[in-house]
């Protein structure tokens, strides 16, 4: 028992030497570094996009689409695919049945929160989301670094209100 106590307070004492304070993650920091990530790619596409000014979201509308937009608790359905910025693809349902997402459930990164509600029945939207709109500094399977900046090309079939 004495011995399980010494591992456990050697464990403690180097887990707490082994934090470096001197490399602590500043959200603002990262958010500037995005948007000029973001403000190269559109540069080198040659392309313009709105801007979310609260989130920082860029969103692109290809094509407007008909009636209301949503609004938390809609129900949107939608066709998407997600890339990193250098095209690496990660995610679609491209071939596949809409992809459903009830606005402010929370269970969609918060970027699609805010550029769903940007959106309407028929709509093809380009969001660029900055990292911590997206999965932050977390990694994402093995295709999505931690701090990505996403693009979501995303096409809405229906909306339910």
């Amino acid at each position: 028992m004495k011995r399980l106590a010494y591992i456990f307070t050697a464990v403690i004492v180097l887990c707490s030497v082994s934090c470096d304070s001197d490399n602590v993650f500043d959200e603002a920091e990262q958010l500037e570094i995005d948007i000029a990530l973001i403000n190269d790619y559109l540069a080198e596409n040659n392309l313009t996009a709105e801007v979310d000014e609260e989130s920082g979201l860029r969103y692109i509308i290809q094509q407007e689409g008909t009636g209301d937009n949503p609004d938390f608790g809609a129900t949107v359905f939608v066709h998407y695919t997600g890339t990193l910025l250098d095209g690496t693809q990660f995610d679609t349902s491209e071939g596949g049945d809409a992809f459903s997402v009830v606005i402010g459930r929370g269970n969609v990164i918060q970027g699609w929160d805010i550029g769903l509600r940007k959106l309407k029945v028929g709509s093809v939207a380009t969001f660029l989301i900055p990292s911590r709109l997206g999965y932050g500094t977390n990694r994402q399977g093995l295709l999505i670094p931690p701090n990505s900046v996403l693009l979501f090309e995303v096409r809405v079939t229906d909306i339910r209100f």
